[in-house]
């Protein structure tokens, strides 16, 4: 669950992207406690359930990314590592640990039919 203590940039129809390697990232934002590098939002363009978040995958499987699975009913959040993804599948089976050494969330509010948002960390 996200905490008070947590800072988020608002959810908005705009795209923030950056590179992950960019070195000159001045971006003041925070999520889980840890710097976002790149945030990419993806809204539904096929009138299909979840055509965001599928969109939002392929564009981790293309940075070589993983990540585990949708728990709708428990957390807004799917981890995502580079590489091999060798966590639990859900975001209620993480530790705290395993938390800390994620390299991204994809997160949303309406995995079916809204917006989802990709977030890398430093």
């Amino acid at each position: 669950m996200i905490s008070d203590t947590d800072q988020v940039k608002p959810l908005d129809k705009t795209t923030v992207s950056r590179s992950v390697t960019d070195e000159n990232n001045d971006s003041e934002y925070y999520y889980l406690g840890r710097k976002i590098m790149v945030q990419q939002n993806f809204t539904k363009k096929e009138d299909r359930p979840f055509d965001a978040l599928y969109q939002a995958q392929s564009y981790l499987n293309d940075l070589g990314y993983e990540y585990g699975s949708l728990a709708v009913t428990s957390s807004l959040n799917v981890a995502v590592r580079k590489g091999k993804y060798d966590l639990a599948q859900k975001w209620h089976n993480l530790d705290k640990e395993e938390i800390a050494s994620i390299d991204g969330v994809i997160r949303s509010l309406d995995y079916r039919e809204g917006q989802v948002t990709v977030m890398l960390f430093n």
